[in-house]
C-alpha cells in the first residue's frame, strides 16, 4: 500500500488522495463506533438520543459516562464498549505508529 523507502516519494496530489482516503476511513470507522454507543446507550441504557450521544462521545474522547446507569444491561453494555472501542481505537493507533520507526533504531 505504501512506498518503499527506497522508492520516490509521491507526488503531491497523491498524497493528497492518500491523506483524504485515510482520514474519510478514520472518520468512518469513528461515525461506526459513535453510532453503536449511541444505539446501545439509547435501547440498553434507556437514555434519551442527546444523553445517549454525550456518554458514546465521553467515552470515545476517553473521559468515561456521565450518566449513571441502572439496569444491569446498560452496565454490561457500557463495560464491553469501554473496554472494545475505546481499547481498539488505542490498539490501533499505537500499532500504526510502531509501523514508522527511525533510522537511527535497529531494523525489525
Amino acid at each position: 500500500m505504501y512506498e518503499h523507502r527506497k522508492q520516490p516519494l509521491l507526488s503531491r496530489a497523491e498524497f493528497s488522495k492518500r491523506v483524504i482516503r485515510h482520514f474519510i476511513l478514520a472518520l468512518l470507522v469513528l461515525g461506526v463506533g459513535l453510532g453503536i454507543g449511541i444505539f446501545g446507550y439509547h435501547c440498553l441504557g434507556e437514555l434519551n438520543w442527546i444523553d445517549s450521544l454525550l456518554n458514546a462521545s465521553m467515552i470515545l474522547g476517553g473521559m468515561g459516562p456521565v450518566d449513571a446507569l441502572h439496569s444491569s444491561a446498560s452496565k454490561i453494555f457500557a463495560s464491553f464498549y469501554a473496554l472494545f472501542f475505546r481499547a481498539g481505537f488505542y490498539r490501533y493507533s499505537i500499532a500504526d505508529c510502531s509501523t514508522v520507526r527511525p533510522s537511527h533504531l535497529a531494523p525489525l
